[in-house]
């Protein structure tokens, strides 16, 4: 991420995904941040905290009007009940955001078709052209790439449409390129998280490994990911990291609070007085070439305090 995006003064909380993503592409000014957060769950015993945590992240995001679409009236309720007057504008239907939001955005006038799926990527498409999405009800065209900077890929598992526009919003942000990877089945998840889990209980820990990792990497698109700077995996919960080892990755989970940690996250780096001060490195011993030396000099000006220890302390 070469520059910090800024965030857009327009929030959107919403659980379908084809009225969210139709909403969001009314917003096509670079590099900006247009908060996407999941509504509240209320049916849980701790739907009060729910409306916290969104509350106060849109606070955090110094959100000035919040589209309320298409959700439940007690989601509605409860989370404009303290917020200012005409701050919360819950709405049914693209055009109702259209116009609630006049004075706000100046949508796009020009239209792009898309179909219910891989919305990640039609939003992408259609606010880097400059067109207002229009969800059609088929089936969506089958592009998984949105080329854009090599300084970051957005790779984002399918199966959560909204954790992908979610995903979608942070690549045009910061200019990235963005890529839809194959969903996992849940029963062959578990499988290979379980195996992951037991790598030392017994065997050849480094074949074992490997052979994960070259399973994982042929569930990939083939494309070069060496040219990529880092890579953020969007994912239901496996790391799929482990697959391109030639490249900085990190992750974030799709489910549950994906809007809000990516929110969240930005607010933070804002400020670099909010980020972590602490590191533990762990020494891998017999590794030949260890990085920890190299991770000392990288952060030893920047943090506070820094302990390296032995893989047998543990």
């Amino acid at each position: 991420m070469t520059a910090i995006p800024s965030f857009e003064t327009v929030a959107i909380v919403g659980d379908k995904p084809t009225t969210v993503a139709e909403i969001a592409s009314l917003f096509t000014r670079p590099r900006r941040y247009l908060p996407v957060i999941d509504g509240p769950r209320m049916s849980r015993p701790d739907w009060s905290n729910e409306v916290i945590r969104r509350t106060n992240a849109l606070l955090k995001a110094q959100s000035r009007c919040v589209i309320l679409a298409d959700l439940h009236a007690d989601s509605v309720q409860h989370l404009s009940c303290d917020g200012p007057d005409g701050m919360f504008i819950p709405v049914n239907s693209v055009g109702e955001a259209a116009t609630a939001l006049k004075g706000w955005v100046k949508g796009p006038s020009e239209k792009m078709v898309w179909g219910i799926n891989n919305l990640g990527v039609g939003l992408l498409l259609a606010r880097r052209s400059k067109k207002c999405l229009q969800i059609d009800g088929g089936e969506s065209p089958t592009t998984n790439l949105v080329s854009g900077g090599t300084h970051l890929l957005i790779a984002c598992e399918a199966g959560n449409e909204l954790a992908q526009i979610v995903a979608s919003n942070l690549a045009f942000a910061t200019d990235a390129s963005f890529l839809v990877i194959p969903q996992l089945a849940l029963d062959e998840r578990d499988g290979w998280l379980e195996e992951i889990y037991s790598l030392g209980l017994s065997g050849d820990v480094s074949r074992r490994f490997v052979a994960i990792c070259d399973r994982a990497r042929s569930r990939l698109p083939e494309l070069e990911f060496r040219k990529y700077k880092q890579i953020l995996f969007i994912t239901d919960s496996f790391p799929w990291g482990i697959a391109v080892p030639e490249c900085a990755t990190t992750h974030l989970f799709s489910y549950p609070d994906l809007g809000r940690c990516v929110l969240e996250g930005i607010w933070a780096l804002h400020d670099p007085s909010r980020g972590a001060r602490n590191a533990l490195l762990i020494h891998p011993q017999r590794v030949e070439l260890n990085p920890c030396t190299r991770i000392r000099r990288l952060f030893e000006f920047r943090l506070d305090l820094m302990l390296t220890l032995p893989k047998s302390s543990f």
